[in-house]
């Protein structure tokens, strides 16, 4: 019988060989080359017929016996894809196997692993007879203990796994109690006297291991592979049933939305995510389109494209969906940045010229259509060519930042303002009348003739000069619209600036249409 287990052991040895870099898969084959050893000394131990040869076959023996509780311990451990990072406290696992080992082949200086050593050949085979010292009592209370370990780590993988790691847990939790079962036996008595037991009740589980490893893949690279690549990939993946609840997800979709745990599988994603509310209405359209989607996490908005793949089983049956985030947050605020670039001038930001004028047609064409008002200024920085001259370009620019800054301090967040020319500058005034435009134009002007800038020591004071062209909807007559009346009003504007500026500059002046 020993004969025929150890043939199996190392048929499933030789087949854990091609799987021994899998989660698990090292530790087990260590764990079944232990009982090996632990089989192939026992066979030897029934075969000596003498205290020394069987002493000998006890030393094989116990290349493998205190090993096989660490070894099923590791095992269960990676399977349950826990890991030990600590390499000193990984090493202290073999601290106490490995001081059996030299306390069991120097006993003879000690006894503090056996006692008296001799032996018992009343029954079918000359066996060891011994009594039992301090050390044998830590070994196998170290042993029980991690053996039992590993048993509840596989208890608890059968409970809360899903799919095929669920049947392997169970087959492999059968497998387990096997051992425990035949130890439960012989503390009661009820096997075979003379005997030692625990090599065929460490081989028994090889056959349900076996049919793990053949038919449930156990170890098969490919779900493992699968698993990895789900878990590491740094797309968040959430998959649905076909009813839209949530079957699975990997560690990135947890990390944008918190509201995923371990609980809310088989829960309706609608209901699970209720307060994100633009997520909740795309994953009801399920389109097959890629679509944006904003999430917020810490603080900050994220920008994700989101795709979903309708699932299929083998059969062509519609099973569910995956649905994949890309992140694209870095390109959204990179078209942000690009965009205002493109839209503001970099010195003031204001408008950029091309912005303002395709800003300001959005309003010549509602007022063409629907009729109204529409005021428009021409500013110019008086005198700003000798502020360059005298102060040098910084203290332009910064002359130019604080003008801007003024003009701020009175427009309404719905005027449009933009960098027309060098110090020049053009406002619309959506909504507003002649007698509106004129007072608007006037507090600038004084805003402005307040405003002071300091430059190393130097205390710069300007004035603007204003031009305003007025333009207001009449019935019964043709209007100009669109673009010619846009260009109607910058020119009648330029007209009344400069008319400003003969007049003696730091005043507003106006045209009517």
């Amino acid at each position: 019988m020993l004969c025929i287990s150890c043939s199996g052991i190392l048929s499933l040895i030789y087949s854990s060989l091609k799987i021994y870099r899998t989660d698990g898969g090292r530790p087990f084959l260590l764990f079944m080359a232990s009982v090996l050893l632990y089989s192939l000394g026992y066979m030897f131990e029934l075969s000596g017929n003498s205290a020394e040869s069987i002493f000998f076959a006890l030393k094989i023996e116990y290349l493998g016996i205190p090993f096989i509780s660490v070894f099923w311990f590791l095992f269960a451990l990676e399977y349950n894809t826990y890991a030990i990072k600590n390499k000193l406290l990984y090493a202290s696992l073999f601290l106490i196997p490995i001081t059996t080992v030299i306390l069991l082949y120097t006993n003879e200086h000690h006894h503090l692993y056996y006692g008296e050593f001799g032996v018992d050949d009343s029954g079918p085979f000359p066996v060891a007879l011994f009594t039992k010292g301090m050390w044998y009592y830590v070994q196998f209370a170290y042993a029980q203990t991690l053996s039992l370990a590993g048993v509840v780590l596989f208890f608890g993988m059968a409970r809360r796994a899903r799919g095929y790691r669920k049947k392997h847990a169970k087959a492999i939790f059968l497998g387990s109690t096997i051992p425990w079962c035949g130890n439960l036996l012989e503390q009661l008595g009820l096997t075979l006297p003379g005997i030692d037991m625990a090599p065929f009740y460490l081989a028994l589980p090889a056959p349900v291991f076996s049919i793990a490893m053949s038919r449930l893949l156990m170890f098969n690279v490919a779900p493992i592979a699968r698993t990895k690549v789900f878990e590491t990939m740094h797309t968040p993946v959430l998959v649905l049933d076909k009813d839209c609840n949530i079957a699975d997800f990997n560690q990135h979709a947890r990390r944008i939305l918190p509201e995923l745990t371990h609980n809310t599988t088989g829960l309706s994603a609608f209901e699970v995510f209720e307060k994100h509310e633009e997520f909740v209405h795309k994953l009801k359209t399920m389109d097959a389109d890629p679509m944006e989607v904003e999430f917020h996490h810490d603080g900050e908005t994220l920008h994700f494209s989101m795709s979903a793949t309708r699932l299929v089983s083998s059969g062509g049956d519609a099973i569910g969906f995956a649905v994949l985030l890309y992140d694209i947050t870095e390109n959204k605020l990179l078209l942000q940045k690009l965009h205002k670039m493109a839209t503001l001038d970099a010195l003031t930001q204001v408008y950029g010229r091309n912005f303002f004028v395709d800003t300001c047609m959005i309003e010549v064409n509602r007022v063409s259509r629907y009729g109204g008002s529409l005021p428009f200024l021409l500013i110019d920085v008086d005198h700003f060519k000798q502020v360059n001259d005298t102060y040098g370009h910084v203290a332009g620019d910064l002359v130019l930042r604080n003008v801007t800054a003024a003009f701020r301090n009175v427009l309404r967040s719905s005027d449009i303002i933009g960098r027309y020319g060098g110090e020049e500058f053009a406002i619309m005034l959506p909504e507003t009348d002649l007698d509106g435009a004129r007072n608007l134009a006037e507090r600038l002007r004084n805003e402005v003739r307040n405003t002071t800038t300091s430059y190393e020591g130097h205390k710069i004071n300007v004035t603007i000069s204003v031009g305003i062209a007025y333009f207001s909807t009449r019935e019964g007559m043709q209007q100009p619209s669109g673009k010619p009346l846009l260009d109607m009003l910058l020119k009648e504007a330029d007209k009344a600036l400069y008319r400003a500026k003969d007049m003696g500059r730091d005043q507003v002046q106006e045209s009517v249409l």
